[in-house]
């Protein structure tokens, strides 16, 4: 079991990083292979390690873990342009680079702001102009939140709309290495040598 792992082994190196496995040697130059149940994110280096720990809530979780919220203005701001700036601002603060995936489709997302604020039809500058439509889709609590607080400081109307995170059937944890880290359903501990 990964906790009885973390318990007896306080510290580790990567020795090997796979798609779905890693290697990790631990004190006494034992090797150990953990398997990950449907990873969906990893950072991992070999030759690099730090101390372990499982994580069932964290930062990096928000997004797979928790709600998600789509918000929509109702009303135009006075400075859409510096909404826009504020909103990205909220966003870049947040400890996981989240997306708005949507967004991404239409070349709009927060995350490159300068260039896209600028450029076409559809897009976010087109949503504050206009003072209508979704400003961000599936957001974790803490960006949606954020957003808002955004929006109200710039008097603008919004509607939030909140979906469980029912459509993730699993809760996702988190196993980290020093700064490196895998998020996976689960994990299995296995001896090499």
């Amino acid at each position: 079991m990964l906790t009885d792992f973390i318990d007896k082994y306080s510290t580790a190196t990567i020795t090997l990083a796979q798609t779905t496995f890693m290697h990790l040697e631990v004190e006494g130059a034992h090797l150990f292979r953990i398997d990950f149940e449907e990873k969906v994110e990893a950072k991992l280096k070999p030759g690099r390690g730090g101390v372990l720990a499982h994580h069932t809530t964290h930062p990096l979780l928000s997004h797979y873990n928790d709600d998600k919220t789509e918000v929509y203005i109702n009303s135009a701001p006075d400075d859409p342009a510096g909404l826009y700036e504020g909103i990205q601002e909220v966003i870049a603060r947040n400890p996981q680079e989240w997306r708005d995936g949507e967004a991404s489709c239409f070349k709009s997302d927060f995350t490159t702001i300068k260039s896209d604020y600028t450029t076409g039809d559809g897009t976010i500058k087109e949503v504050l102009i206009q003072g209508r439509g979704k400003l961000i889709s599936l957001a974790p609590p803490s960006i949606a939140s954020a957003v808002l607080a955004a929006c109200d400081k710039h008097g603008v109307a919004t509607k939030a709309f909140t979906h469980p995170s029912s459509y993730h059937p699993h809760q996702y944890s988190l196993l980290s290495i020093g700064p490196y880290y895998v998020i996976a359903f689960g994990f299995s501990v296995r001896k090499l040598q």
